[in-house]
């Protein structure tokens, strides 16, 4: 039988409508997980929503985020998990780092989506104790042209296949996802800039208030540490004068395996001296320190190192103007006191032939022994002012 006319023309005309209904739908879904995930500032939380929304979206039970490492390091740096329980991620143990199945979207990153995950060939199986996994839905996310990681789904709601319409919505939340993921990250580059430059505007004062280098270098070490997030800081002094020496060690000891990266920049606290500010992470918080900018703590221990210089050259001229009033101090002693003093004990002598009581003659010679000994005294405390380290 033949179709009426005009029949065929309004089954597509709905059909379209209910494509664009569905399309408007997928389009809400996204633009509502994009406005979610931009909520949170912070990049672990913006991470965090980016697996729980994905699951939402398209009906997976498990969600993983796996972020890139560096060039060199391990293929993925970190596994953000979502429907895993504490149970199982404690079953499972050290997470994947990008091998079998995983490894080919690092590798291609383009979708993919599998009807059972053991028929690839690049699946390697799964360790002891981890969850069955059969549907799978695979998606990088980029920040601009780069690579940040890749959305891995498994298990379908329902026992099915991920869609292509599934696949359609994870990409799309894939790229809103490269954008709320390059904003945390600068909201976080601007927050940790922002707190190195107050460290770095607040260390003068901070160090001005020690007189000891070495407590000073205490504070140095303390607060960048604490700005960091490092596990350990120091600085090493090097003198020609001295033995080398580790000043204002703040944290615990690192093990030389346990330390993931180190940070070495320049510190000068002193003339004639060389040394370094040293902040170290253990491996599992390397990341931390890769983040940091080298001229962020650079800048810092410079403005540490110049705050050190000009207290030491205010206590230098500290120090001169006390030796300049001692010297003016000695020299009026000596040339207005003692040879007033020489000058009467000399005019007591001369009247001494004029007497013919024995007794005030006595007593005459004996004013003048006293002069005598005030003028030692009055010479020895000019000594002494020279002597003396002023306080």
């Amino acid at each position: 039988m033949s179709e009426p006319p005009g029949e065929g023309v309004a089954e597509r005309r709905v059909s379209g409508v209910q494509d664009r209904r569905a399309s408007g739908q997928r389009d809400r879904l996204v633009l509502d997980a994009f406005l979610a995930i931009s909520a949170d500032l912070s990049l672990d939380g913006v991470l965090s929503r980016i697996v729980e929304i994905a699951s939402r979206l398209s009906g997976a039970q498990y969600v993983a985020l796996g972020v890139l490492g560096s060039v060199g390091e391990r293929r993925l740096r970190t596994l953000v998990l979502h429907g895993f329980s504490d149970e199982v991620a404690e079953r499972i143990g050290i997470l994947p780092t990008g091998q079998g199945l995983l490894g080919l979207i690092i590798d291609r990153p383009e979708p993919l989506r599998l009807h059972d995950i053991a028929e690839h060939p690049a699946s390697c199986g799964f360790p002891e104790g981890h969850p069955p996994m059969r549907s799978f839905l695979g998606v990088p996310v980029r920040i601009r042209d780069q690579v940040f990681g890749n959305l891995y789904l498994t298990e379908k709601a329902g026992g099915g296949d991920f869609t292509a319409e599934d696949e359609e919505v994870v990409v799309a939340l894939a790229a809103a996802a490269g954008v709320a993921i390059e904003n945390a990250r600068l909201y976080e580059e601007t927050a940790r800039r922002e707190a190195w430059a107050r460290a770095t505007a607040d260390i003068a004062a901070l160090v001005s208030e020690e007189s000891d280098l070495a407590a000073a270098c205490a504070a140095v070490v303390s607060r960048a540490r604490a700005v960091a997030s490092a596990d350990a800081a120091w600085i090493d002094l090097i003198h020609p004068e001295r033995e080398p020496a580790v000043l204002g060690h703040d944290g615990s000891p690192l093990a030389p395996d346990d330390a993931g990266l180190l940070l070495t920049v320049p510190f000068v606290p002193t003339a004639g001296a060389s040394g370094s500010l040293s902040l170290a992470w253990a491996s599992e918080k390397a990341e931390g320190g890769r983040a940091l900018e080298r001229e962020l703590v650079a800048a810092y221990a410079e403005q540490a190192a110049l705050a050190l210089q000009l207290a030491a050259a205010r206590e230098d001229q500290r120090l001169l103007s006390v030796f300049e009033d001692r010297d003016r101090i000695g020299r009026d002693l000596h040339d207005q006191v003692i040879q007033r003093l020489f000058a009467v004990g000399l005019s007591l002598q001369g009247t001494l032939r004029l007497v013919e009581r024995p007794e005030v003659a006595s007593r005459i010679e004996e004013a003048v022994d006293d002069l005598d000994v005030t003028i030692k005294n009055i010479r020895a405390a000019i000594f002494g002012l020279n002597a003396e380290e002023p306080e």
